[in-house]
């Protein structure tokens, strides 16, 4: 079962009094992809021939910022007590490799899949949505493999997921009004609330047989 509304009280009551580290996590992200993006533009209307490879470079980013930000939103879905600041940097330093790989790797496949029409690559971006977590989690799993044991885990909940996003959509547009200040909180709250619905799916997946515990060492 897929309760959302679960996932988002959770989420909640686990962020109260630990906002810090986890906002600082999308201050960073944010103000280094709206940069990067802002960079590329600038670059792309120029015709600069470093485009290309300022874009993987920028892909390559967001997967770092993706599996450490899902690092550290999985330490506050399960655990009490303040995260560290000096966590960022950590799961950085630790991740950082298999993150450039798995954001490269999902963008490739998204993008192909994109060519078949925008629905077949939002389907696709979907089912590899929880690789990011996955590498998070278990450091012995890389891009592809997470890719395909992501796809396994939303056997069912592609439907679920999609929803999910999609009921936090009032709150990005009232953070869009503030000008995006209000970003700073929503990203840890939607990240825990992924986080949340990772573990919930994690465990469904094992007891139904998709997955097992071994994929997981």
């Amino acid at each position: 079962m897929f309760d959302r509304c679960s996932y988002k009280a959770q989420a909640r009551a686990r962020l109260k009094g630990r906002w810090l580290t986890p906002i600082i996590m999308s201050a960073l992200s944010l103000v280094l992809l709206f940069s990067a993006l802002s960079s590329a533009k600038n670059m792309a209307e120029s015709e600069s021939p470093l485009f290309p490879f300022f874009a993987l470079a920028i892909v390559a980013a967001a997967g770092i910022l993706l599996v450490s930000s899902s690092k550290i939103h999985l330490e506050i879905s399960r655990t009490d007590g303040e995260i560290p600041h000096a966590r960022i940097a950590e799961s950085v330093g630790e991740l950082w490799k298999r993150g450039a790989r798995g954001g490269i790797l999902l963008a490739l496949w998204v993008f192909v899949w994109s060519l078949l029409f925008v629905i077949p690559g939002i389907v696709k971006f979907v089912s590899y949505s929880q690789m990011f977590f996955i590498m998070a989690e278990n450091k012995n799993v890389g891009a592809a493999r997470a890719m395909r044991m992501s796809k396994a885990m939303t056997d069912g909940h592609k439907a679920d997921i999609a929803l999910m996003a999609m009921s936090f959509l009032g709150w990005i547009f009232l953070s869009m009004l503030t000008s995006g200040i209000g970003f700073l909180w929503l990203c840890p709250y939607m990240a825990t609330s992924f986080a949340n619905a990772y573990s919930a799916m994690k465990i469904e997946a094992i007891r139904s047989g998709r997955l097992l515990p071994a994929d997981f060492n």
